[in-house]
């Protein structure tokens, strides 16, 4: 995050009023976004055998419509939604302790190259996932345990580990 503000000349000062405008303007398509082809049925499957989360930056808000908008809302536990300027690591050991899970039981699916990182950092065992923000080469360079091109594939990548 930092090299890209860098990059496009933002000032990391604004970091934290730039993160409300975007949640705001996101809140707004929401209605509009929808499940990647296969995923209701994935995670239909999952949630019978593991305990299914989510972790975003995203406001609780806008994750809870858009589960309930794509009727998903049932496959998840919790939500966790939580931001840090010191990384996303920071934010999953915390998550870790607020909810009693070990890196251990935790499976992290991600579309970024700053998830793996943070992953590999707290050692744990990471999916990336090319349907989202980074592209497969990008998320290749930061050498994910695994990287699926369909929700299907983590399956039985599941089956496995």
């Amino acid at each position: 995050m930092r090299v890209l503000m860098k990059r496009i000349g933002i000032p990391f000062y604004k970091l934290p009023g730039l993160a409300k405008r975007v949640k705001e303007k996101m809140s707004k398509g929401v209605p509009k976004a929808d499940t990647f082809n296969g995923m209701d049925n994935l995670l239909k499957k999952l949630s019978t055998k593991y305990k299914l989360g989510i972790l975003s930056s995203n406001s609780k808000e806008n994750i809870k419509l858009f589960l309930k908008n794509n009727k998903v809302d049932k496959y998840f536990e919790f939500i966790y939604s939580d931001s840090s300027m010191f990384g996303k690591d920071v934010v999953i050991k915390k998550m870790f302790g607020e909810l009693n899970i070990s890196k251990e039981e935790f499976v992290y699916v991600g579309d970024e190259h700053r998830d793996v990182l943070a992953c590999q950092k707290l050692g744990v065992f990471v999916i990336a996932v090319t349907w989202g923000y980074n592209s497969k080469k990008f998320l290749r360079k930061a050498k994910p345990d695994f990287i699926v091109d369909k929700p299907q594939e983590i399956e039985g990548i599941m089956k496995i580990i």
